[in-house]
Protein backbone atom coordinates (compact mmCIF):
# COMPACT_ATOMS: atom_id res chain seq x y z
CA UNK A 1 0.00 0.00 0.00
CA UNK A 2 1.31 3.41 -0.89
CA UNK A 3 2.92 5.41 1.90
CA UNK A 4 0.76 8.40 1.10
CA UNK A 5 -2.38 6.39 1.72
CA UNK A 6 -1.29 5.32 5.17
CA UNK A 7 0.10 8.74 6.01
CA UNK A 8 -3.35 10.23 5.48
CA UNK A 9 -4.89 7.77 7.96
CA UNK A 10 -2.14 7.12 10.47
CA UNK A 11 -3.27 9.67 13.06
CA UNK A 12 -6.80 8.28 12.96
CA UNK A 13 -5.47 4.73 13.31
CA UNK A 14 -3.47 5.86 16.35
CA UNK A 15 -6.68 7.19 17.85
CA UNK A 16 -8.54 3.97 17.08
CA UNK A 17 -5.89 1.78 18.73
CA UNK A 18 -5.66 4.01 21.81
CA UNK A 19 -9.45 4.16 22.13
CA UNK A 20 -9.81 0.37 22.01
CA UNK A 21 -6.76 -0.21 24.20
CA UNK A 22 -8.01 2.14 26.91
CA UNK A 23 -11.75 1.53 26.67
CA UNK A 24 -11.92 -0.90 29.61
CA UNK A 25 -10.00 1.53 31.82
CA UNK A 26 -12.39 4.44 31.38
CA UNK A 27 -14.45 5.54 34.41
CA UNK A 28 -17.66 4.77 32.51
CA UNK A 29 -16.64 1.19 31.74
CA UNK A 30 -15.29 0.66 35.27
CA UNK A 31 -18.58 1.86 36.74
CA UNK A 32 -20.44 -0.46 34.38
CA UNK A 33 -18.31 -3.41 35.53
CA UNK A 34 -18.78 -2.51 39.20
CA UNK A 35 -22.55 -2.28 38.80
CA UNK A 36 -22.79 -5.63 37.04
CA UNK A 37 -20.58 -7.18 39.72
CA UNK A 38 -22.90 -5.84 42.43
CA UNK A 39 -25.93 -7.35 40.71
CA UNK A 40 -24.21 -10.72 40.22
CA UNK A 41 -22.85 -10.80 43.79
CA UNK A 42 -26.25 -9.99 45.26
CA UNK A 43 -27.78 -12.81 43.22
CA UNK A 44 -25.05 -15.23 44.29
CA UNK A 45 -25.42 -14.32 47.97
CA UNK A 46 -29.17 -14.86 47.85
CA UNK A 47 -28.96 -18.31 46.24
CA UNK A 48 -25.74 -19.97 47.38
CA UNK A 49 -25.96 -23.07 49.57
CA UNK A 50 -24.27 -23.64 52.94
CA UNK A 51 -21.05 -24.63 51.18
CA UNK A 52 -21.01 -21.34 49.29
CA UNK A 53 -21.96 -22.87 45.95
CA UNK A 54 -24.59 -21.50 43.61
CA UNK A 55 -26.00 -24.11 41.25
CA UNK A 56 -27.51 -22.26 38.32
CA UNK A 57 -31.02 -23.28 37.31
CA UNK A 58 -33.02 -22.10 34.32
CA UNK A 59 -35.22 -19.98 36.59
CA UNK A 60 -32.12 -18.54 38.22
CA UNK A 61 -30.54 -17.80 34.84
CA UNK A 62 -33.71 -16.03 33.77
CA UNK A 63 -33.84 -13.93 36.94
CA UNK A 64 -30.18 -12.95 36.77
CA UNK A 65 -30.37 -12.16 33.07
CA UNK A 66 -33.28 -9.83 33.81
CA UNK A 67 -31.36 -8.04 36.57
CA UNK A 68 -28.12 -7.71 34.62
CA UNK A 69 -29.87 -6.58 31.47
CA UNK A 70 -31.93 -4.00 33.38
CA UNK A 71 -28.76 -2.55 34.88
CA UNK A 72 -27.00 -2.60 31.51
CA UNK A 73 -29.95 -0.85 29.90
CA UNK A 74 -29.99 1.97 32.44
CA UNK A 75 -26.21 2.42 32.34
CA UNK A 76 -25.89 2.42 28.57
CA UNK A 77 -28.95 4.64 28.15
CA UNK A 78 -27.63 7.17 30.65
CA UNK A 79 -23.87 7.13 30.08
CA UNK A 80 -23.46 6.23 26.43
CA UNK A 81 -26.75 7.30 24.83
CA UNK A 82 -27.25 10.27 27.20
CA UNK A 83 -30.94 9.44 27.86
CA UNK A 84 -31.12 11.37 31.14
CA UNK A 85 -33.82 13.14 33.09
CA UNK A 86 -31.86 16.37 33.30
CA UNK A 87 -29.35 15.07 35.83
CA UNK A 88 -27.34 11.89 36.17
CA UNK A 89 -30.26 9.48 36.49
CA UNK A 90 -31.74 7.56 33.53
CA UNK A 91 -34.91 8.98 32.01
CA UNK A 92 -37.19 6.05 32.76
CA UNK A 93 -40.09 7.52 30.79
CA UNK A 94 -37.95 7.71 27.66
CA UNK A 95 -36.68 4.18 28.25
CA UNK A 96 -40.25 2.95 28.79
CA UNK A 97 -41.25 4.60 25.52
CA UNK A 98 -38.55 2.64 23.71
CA UNK A 99 -39.91 -0.52 25.34
CA UNK A 100 -43.48 0.19 24.27
CA UNK A 101 -42.75 1.33 20.71
CA UNK A 102 -42.39 -1.43 18.14
CA UNK A 103 -39.78 -1.64 15.43
CA UNK A 104 -41.89 -1.95 12.25
CA UNK A 105 -39.27 -4.17 10.60
CA UNK A 106 -39.19 -6.77 13.39
CA UNK A 107 -42.32 -6.19 15.45
CA UNK A 108 -40.17 -6.18 18.59
CA UNK A 109 -39.71 -3.28 21.04
CA UNK A 110 -37.36 -0.56 19.82
CA UNK A 111 -35.36 -0.91 23.02
CA UNK A 112 -34.34 -4.44 22.06
CA UNK A 113 -32.85 -3.19 18.82
CA UNK A 114 -31.10 -0.28 20.54
CA UNK A 115 -29.56 -2.53 23.18
CA UNK A 116 -28.57 -5.19 20.68
CA UNK A 117 -26.83 -2.49 18.66
CA UNK A 118 -25.06 -1.00 21.70
CA UNK A 119 -24.43 -4.06 23.88
CA UNK A 120 -24.14 -6.70 21.19
CA UNK A 121 -26.64 -9.02 22.88
CA UNK A 122 -30.21 -9.10 24.16
CA UNK A 123 -31.73 -10.46 27.34
CA UNK A 124 -32.56 -13.80 25.77
CA UNK A 125 -29.00 -14.42 24.57
CA UNK A 126 -27.71 -13.48 28.03
CA UNK A 127 -30.17 -15.93 29.58
CA UNK A 128 -28.98 -18.68 27.22
CA UNK A 129 -25.40 -17.95 28.23
CA UNK A 130 -26.17 -18.05 31.95
CA UNK A 131 -28.04 -21.35 31.71
CA UNK A 132 -24.72 -23.12 31.26
CA UNK A 133 -23.06 -21.45 34.25
CA UNK A 134 -23.22 -24.65 36.28
CA UNK A 135 -21.82 -24.31 39.80
CA UNK A 136 -20.56 -20.91 40.85
CA UNK A 137 -18.44 -20.09 43.90
CA UNK A 138 -17.34 -16.77 45.37
CA UNK A 139 -14.10 -17.07 43.41
CA UNK A 140 -15.76 -17.15 39.99
CA UNK A 141 -18.69 -14.77 40.36
CA UNK A 142 -17.06 -12.83 37.55
CA UNK A 143 -18.13 -15.61 35.17
CA UNK A 144 -21.74 -14.50 35.66
CA UNK A 145 -21.29 -10.96 34.35
CA UNK A 146 -18.07 -11.02 32.35
CA UNK A 147 -19.84 -12.15 29.14
CA UNK A 148 -21.78 -8.85 29.21
CA UNK A 149 -18.58 -6.81 29.59
CA UNK A 150 -16.78 -8.76 26.88
CA UNK A 151 -19.65 -8.42 24.43
CA UNK A 152 -19.98 -4.70 25.12
CA UNK A 153 -16.23 -4.20 24.68
CA UNK A 154 -16.18 -6.17 21.43
CA UNK A 155 -19.21 -4.34 20.07
CA UNK A 156 -17.90 -0.87 20.97
CA UNK A 157 -14.42 -1.67 19.66
CA UNK A 158 -15.80 -3.13 16.45
CA UNK A 159 -17.85 0.00 15.87
CA UNK A 160 -14.81 2.21 16.34
CA UNK A 161 -12.80 0.11 13.90
CA UNK A 162 -15.65 0.19 11.39
CA UNK A 163 -15.69 4.00 11.36
CA UNK A 164 -12.09 4.06 10.10
CA UNK A 165 -11.72 0.81 8.16
CA UNK A 166 -14.56 1.22 5.69
CA UNK A 167 -13.30 -0.29 2.45
CA UNK A 168 -10.48 -2.23 0.81
CA UNK A 169 -8.18 0.78 0.64
CA UNK A 170 -8.61 1.46 4.35
CA UNK A 171 -8.05 -2.23 5.10
CA UNK A 172 -4.79 -2.26 3.15
CA UNK A 173 -3.56 0.83 4.93
CA UNK A 174 -4.58 -0.66 8.29
CA UNK A 175 -2.58 -3.84 7.64
CA UNK A 176 0.53 -1.79 6.94
CA UNK A 177 -0.13 0.21 10.10
CA UNK A 178 -0.48 -3.00 12.16
CA UNK A 179 2.82 -4.27 10.74
CA UNK A 180 4.50 -1.13 11.99
CA UNK A 181 2.96 -1.59 15.43
CA UNK A 182 4.18 -5.18 15.53
CA UNK A 183 7.68 -4.10 14.56
CA UNK A 184 7.68 -1.71 17.53
CA UNK A 185 6.13 -4.28 19.89
CA UNK A 186 7.51 -7.64 18.74
CA UNK A 187 7.17 -9.35 22.12
CA UNK A 188 3.61 -8.26 22.89
CA UNK A 189 2.40 -8.99 19.36
CA UNK A 190 4.48 -12.11 18.77
CA UNK A 191 1.39 -14.31 18.47
CA UNK A 192 -0.42 -12.00 16.06
CA UNK A 193 -0.20 -12.88 12.38
CA UNK A 194 -0.44 -9.87 10.07
CA UNK A 195 -1.39 -11.31 6.66
CA UNK A 196 0.06 -10.06 3.42
CA UNK A 197 -3.45 -9.94 1.98
CA UNK A 198 -6.85 -9.78 3.62
CA UNK A 199 -9.96 -11.76 2.77
CA UNK A 200 -12.47 -9.20 4.05
CA UNK A 201 -12.66 -5.76 5.64
CA UNK A 202 -14.21 -7.36 8.74
CA UNK A 203 -11.10 -9.53 9.10
CA UNK A 204 -8.93 -6.41 9.31
CA UNK A 205 -11.27 -4.71 11.77
CA UNK A 206 -11.12 -7.76 14.05
CA UNK A 207 -7.35 -7.82 13.73
CA UNK A 208 -7.22 -4.20 14.88
CA UNK A 209 -9.15 -5.04 18.04
CA UNK A 210 -6.86 -8.01 18.70
CA UNK A 211 -3.73 -5.89 18.25
CA UNK A 212 -5.02 -3.15 20.55
CA UNK A 213 -5.84 -5.59 23.35
CA UNK A 214 -2.37 -7.14 23.29
CA UNK A 215 -0.31 -3.97 23.36
CA UNK A 216 1.51 -3.24 26.65
CA UNK A 217 -0.46 -1.18 29.21
CA UNK A 218 2.09 1.65 29.12
CA UNK A 219 2.25 1.84 25.32
CA UNK A 220 0.53 4.68 23.46
CA UNK A 221 0.19 4.37 19.71
CA UNK A 222 1.79 7.37 18.05
CA UNK A 223 2.81 6.33 14.56
CA UNK A 224 1.86 9.80 13.34
CA UNK A 225 4.94 11.23 15.07
CA UNK A 226 7.15 8.81 13.13
CA UNK A 227 5.87 10.27 9.88
CA UNK A 228 6.48 13.79 11.14
CA UNK A 229 10.06 12.89 12.05
CA UNK A 230 10.62 11.36 8.63
CA UNK A 231 9.18 14.39 6.84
Amino acid sequence: MAEGGLEAKVEEFDGMINFIKGFQDTPEFTRFADGLKTEATSFYDSRKDEAGVLTMSEDGAKALAKNLFAYATNHIATVYLKIKNGGKEPDQSAISALKSQKDPSTGKPLLEGVMRDQLGMDEESLYNNLKSAGQVTAQNIVSLYNPVLEQFFNTSSGKRAATLIKDNEDAGNALEYFRRLKAQNPKALKGVSIPGHFTSVDQVRSLGVQVARLLPPDYTANQASEYKKAA
